[in-house]
C-alpha cells in the first residue's frame, strides 16, 4: 500500500524491523537497526520548496551537484565513490546521486552508503521531492537485503497533481 503526501507517494519498506518516524522537515522516515552491530539504515521522503526557478535541466543538475558537494562534510567523511546523473527515466527534472564514504569521526571508521533521487514536481516545479536511502555500517559489513529494500523505496516514488 502506498503512502500519499502532497503531490507524491511512496511504498513503505516491506520487511520486518522498520520503525516509522515523522521528524520535522520530512514527510516520513523509516529506520532499521541494520544487520551488523553498529549498523543503521534510514529511508527518507520529503518535499520542500525548490531553492529557485530552473530554466534548464543543466541548471538543476549543476545545483544538485553543488548541493551534494556542500553536504559532503570533507573533514568528517572521506569520499570513496560518488556519482550524480540525470534520471530522465523518472522525470525530466530528476537527478540521482549516490555516494560511499568513510566516516573518519566515528570509531572504526564505518562506511556510509547513500542514494537519493531528487525531482522537481512535474506539475508544480516550485516543489522539490527527495526520496533517499542511507546505510551506515562497519567496513566490509553492508546489508545487501536492506540495500535492495532501500533501492526499491527510492524507486517507488510516484507523482500526482499537488493538492
Amino acid at each position: 500500500r502506498r503512502l500519499a503526501f502532497s503531490g507524491y507517494s511512496i511504498v513503505p519498506p516491506l520487511g520486518a524491523g522498520w520503525e516509522r518516524e515523522n521528524p520535522p522537515g520530512t514527510d516520513v522516515v523509516f529506520e532499521h537497526a541494520g544487520l551488523a552491530p553498529g549498523s543503521r539504515v534510514l529511508l527518507v521522503a520529503a518535499a520542500e520548496p525548490a531553492p529557485r526557478h530552473y530554466a534548464t535541466i543543466k541548471q538543476f543538475l549543476d545545483d544538485m551537484i553543488e548541493r551534494e558537494e556542500n553536504e559532503a562534510e570533507p573533514r568528517r567523511f572521506h569520499v570513496l565513490q560518488e556519482s550524480t546523473s540525470l534520471a530522465s527515466e523518472v522525470g525530466q527534472y530528476c537527478v540521482r546521486t549516490s555516494a560511499t564514504a568513510e566516516d573518519r569521526a566515528s570509531p572504526g571508521k564505518p562506511v556510509l552508503d547513500a542514494t537519493r533521487l531528487t525531482c522537481l514536481h512535474p506539475t508544480a516545479p516550485g516543489w522539490m521531492i527527495s526520496v533517499a536511502y542511507t546505510e551506515i555500517h562497519p567496513k566490509g559489513a553492508p546489508s545487501p537485503d536492506l540495500a535492495a529494500e532501500g533501492e526499491r523505496f527510492v524507486g517507488s516514488g510516484r507523482f500526482f497533481d499537488r493538492l
